[in-house]
């Protein structure tokens, strides 16, 4: 999988429900620097905060995400919601 087609994806729909403040929050991640797994780690940790924190939000996104979190743990990597 490319996750970071999947990350552009899920930023390109909260764009498209004017959640900019959101896809913003995921941009930072991915500038933030670091290695892939580390991107995608803190990426799909901020997509379950998300899902706890923003509900109405994450059903938009729902099927990205969950793909994307799938995926992490398919290959190791454990996020968690901070």
């Amino acid at each position: 999988m490319d996750f970071l087609e999947k990350i552009e994806a899920i930023k390109k729909k909260l764009r498209e429900i004017s959640r900019e403040d959101l896809a913003e929050q995921l941009l930072d991640l991915q500038l933030s620097g670091g290695t892939g797994g580390e991107v995608l780690t803190s990426v799909c940790a901020r997509l379950l905060k998300f899902e706890l924190a923003e509900s109405d939000v994450y059903k938009e996104i729902k099927g990205e995400a969950s793909e994307l979190i799938g995926y992490a743990n398919s290959i190791g990597y454990r996020p968690h919601p901070y």
